[in-house]
């Protein structure tokens, strides 16, 4: 199995998807974890990458600062869906 170098996090109401890629980019781990499940407990210094809607940034954000507190390095991303057909 192939190193994570960084990890994604794409936040539902119900469920974490867990994105973990390569140094290539390959995806080498995809899960579902439920909000209550531990991420912080996983290797210091690990990157990891937030996407979320907007009706979810508080959630996000307080992933991402207990992420940090745990010494992860966080990128967030907003996904602005524009409204249409």
């Amino acid at each position: 199995m192939q190193a994570v170098t960084t990890i994604g996090l794409d936040i539902a109401k119900l469920v974490f998807q867990v994105h973990g890629v390569d140094a290539t980019g390959q995806v080498v781990v995809r899960r579902r974890l439920k909000p209550e499940q531990p991420v912080t407990s996983r290797p210091m210094g690990r990157k990891f990458f937030i996407s979320f809607n907007t009706a979810d940034r508080t959630k996000a954000h307080w992933i991402a600062w207990t992420l940090k507190e745990a010494g992860h390095e966080v990128a967030v991303h907003d996904w602005e869906m524009p409204a249409g057909p």
